[in-house]
């Protein structure tokens, strides 16, 4: 568990080259960008023999992850809200790790976030990267040894 705290303590605004202030936001006090005040990681794994030869893996995840905002001058429209992300795998391998077959799950409540976020002053807007949905698939591997 990763228990964090952050915010900026004092404002001295920029300057341009002619000495006048770039920037007109006074933000001593406040949060600091893309630092949210809790991030909770977790998983639960459980792995059992199916056959002599064949062993099941199980593993859950959550990311807990509080909500923060993505931009240094705090808009409110580049604000992640909090997210809990759910990851879920069943591995069926064998016991010398030559292959495996895995259904897996991630994202699985379809959270809805930005993984990245910029202001853009000079359009009067903003521009964002959504997270990946929900997603699921299969998984093959071998190892060529």
């Amino acid at each position: 568990m990763v228990i964090q705290t952050s915010g900026l303590k004092a404002f001295d605004p920029p300057r341009s080259p002619t000495g006048t202030s770039v920037c007109l936001q006074d933000l001593a006090g406040e949060d600091v960008d893309n630092s949210p005040d809790w991030t909770v990681s977790t998983f639960l794994q459980y792995n059992t023999a199916v056959t002599d030869d064949l062993i099941a893996i199980f593993r859950a995840e959550h990311n807990y992850i509080d909500d923060f905002y993505l931009d240094q001058d705090l808009d409110e429209n580049l604000k992640n809200d909090s997210v809990d992300l759910v990851n879920l795998r069943l591995t069926l391998t064998n016991v010398d790790d030559d292959w495996e077959v895995a259904l897996w799950g991630k994202n699985l409540l379809n959270e809805e976030y930005f993984a990245f976020g910029i202001d853009i002053p000079t359009v009067g807007g903003y521009g964002g990267v959504s997270a990946p949905d929900m997603s699921y698939g299969l998984t093959l591997r071998y190892n060529w040894r």
